[in-house]
């Protein structure tokens, strides 16, 4: 359907302009998820090789690289929320 956002209450028209920005936005998106996809495995390479390795696993727990995977997901996640909203400027 052409110019959908019309549809969604507090949205304006978007040029052609926003839309490309708003593309892009989107596209560092699926660049960054891959990136934390990554770290996430090196995390879990890590744990598989901290079996057995008491010293490993004790700095990997105090480290808490899970926590700080995930906090860093979310915080992406947030920002370029932030950065679309920007963009789009919705009413709301």
């Amino acid at each position: 359907m052409d110019n959908q956002h019309r549809k969604i209450a507090g949205y304006n028209e978007f040029d052609a302009e926003t839309i490309d920005l708003m593309n892009q936005v989107r596209q560092h998106n699926h660049e960054i998820a891959k990136l934390v996809e990554m770290v996430k495995q090196r995390i879990a390479t890590q744990r598989t090789a901290a079996i057995g390795d008491a010293d490993l696993t004790r700095r990997m727990n105090a480290a808490e690289p899970e926590r700080w995977a995930a906090l860093g997901r979310t915080s992406i996640q947030q920002g370029l929320m932030f950065l679309t909203r920007a963009v789009a400027q919705p009413e709301f």
